[in-house]
């Protein structure tokens, strides 16, 4: 499925990555288990997580997403007016890029070609 995402967002030139594995803790294509999709993952169940954060500084662990602000998650700026206003247009994009993958994802899931568009 990861592959199969991110081939869809290559074609539609879109700004999705995968964690590089920079953190031999954290291997390529990976992150911790301890957000909504570790349940699942715990079961067997096949899941995409998508997540807006940053490998390449601090620990390469993820939790340091701004060079600017250091770690945002669970603190006073995680909040969609602080986010707006340090990064304009971001949240949109985000959420344009994880919706348009999301959707090809479903149209396609199981099949061998991505979208034609």
């Amino acid at each position: 499925m990861r592959d199969q995402a991110l081939a869809i967002a290559d074609k539609k030139k879109l700004d999705l990555r995968i964690n590089e594995g920079l953190n031999p803790d954290y291997p390529a294509g990976t992150t911790g288990d301890w957000s909504d999709h570790a349940p699942f993952k715990e079961v067997g169940i096949p899941y995409a997580y998508f997540e807006s954060t940053n490998w390449e500084i601090g620990d390469l662990d993820g939790y340091e997403q701004t060079e600017e602000y250091g770690g945002i998650w669970h603190t006073e700026n995680d909040t969609l007016e602080f986010i707006q206003e340090a990064y304009p247009g971001r949240l949109e994009e985000r959420l344009y890029t994880y919706s348009t993958v999301l959707i090809e994802l479903l149209k396609f899931t199981g099949k061998t070609s991505t979208a034609k568009k």
